[in-house]
């Protein structure tokens, strides 16, 4: 039974990347290809053999790079991304809860530079987060899209 899950979710992610190819971070994605891929990340969820994720928070850490998003406050930042000088090239995350800091970064890179810009937070974990505060950091023309703290 567990070999027909772990293929299950092999398959589902499998759908899942095919269905964000194209969509420019979720920018360019047509209704029916979200509403496709929410229906995958639900199936993902279903499946998902961690039961309390809040009793979980190191499941977290690492290193985690935006492949699609549907938080319509993060569109204007991909909206950049549509001029024709100015392309998004990443969008990271990194999380570390033994520390309990956060550091989002954008690259972003037009024909002559590269450019990336971060933005930390710490937070406290009580079964839930709560961000405490934050702090931003910016570099130009730097090929290494690492966080700025």
């Amino acid at each position: 039974m567990k070999e027909l899950e772990d293929s299950k979710v092999v398959e589902l992610k499998r759908c899942l990347v095919d269905c964000m190819y194209g969509t420019e971070l979720g920018f360019r994605a047509r209704l029916e290809e979200s509403v496709d891929i929410l229906e995958l990340v639900n199936q993902l969820e279903a499946l998902n053999p961690t039961l309390a994720l809040n009793e979980s928070p190191e499941l977290l850490d690492g290193n985690w790079i935006l492949l699609y998003m549907g938080f319509s406050k993060l569109l204007p930042l991909l909206a950049v991304g549509s001029t024709p000088l100015l392309k998004v090239n990443k969008i990271t995350q990194s999380i570390d809860t033994s520390n309990l800091t956060i550091v989002n970064s954008t690259t972003l890179s037009s024909l002559f530079s590269t450019s990336s810009f971060s933005a930390s937070t710490s937070f406290e974990y009580k079964g839930y987060f709560s961000f405490a505060r934050s702090q931003g950091g910016r570099r130009g023309s730097d090929p290494d899209p690492s966080p700025v703290l």
